[in-house]
């Protein structure tokens, strides 16, 4: 499976402390297993969105007409990654009322919006069909 993204890619949407600390699930600041942690949330959101794309009809792996990974699943591979890092550490986050809620919702909408709109059309790719 190519790699769509970099660990960088996904600290710049979620935010380097963010990532590394929803990494770390033994809480053991443990660099090596956080960058491992971090290394197969983007193998799993790859592994995602390559199986969507392929069922649109897309090649994979994904490539422009120059052969580099388009911006826009490059975006989705890390916004995904880092849904996944969040996620694995359970929702543990309530609103005013003290009411359990997933903060990051809006990121997973985003993403289902996303391939929505590249299933539908509406949303078109420079990546071979």
């Amino acid at each position: 499976m190519a790699a769509y993204c970099l660990r960088s890619d996904v600290e710049s949407v979620f935010g380097a402390t963010n990532i590394a600390s929803w990494a770390d699930l033994d809480n053991d600041q443990d660099a090596a297993k956080i960058t491992a942690r971090i290394d197969r949330a983007i193998e799993i959101a790859g592994a995602e969105v390559e199986d969507l794309m392929r069922y649109m009809g897309y090649a994979v792996p994904v490539k422009d007409s120059a052969g580099l990974v388009p911006t826009t699943i490059e975006n989705l591979v890390a916004t995904m990654a880092g849904l996944w890092l969040y996620e694995a550490r359970g929702v543990n986050d309530t609103d005013q009322s003290g009411n359990p809620m997933h903060r990051l919702r809006y990121m997973r909408m985003w993403a289902r919006n996303m391939f929505k709109e590249i299933a539908n059309g509406t949303r078109k790719l420079d990546a071979n069909l």
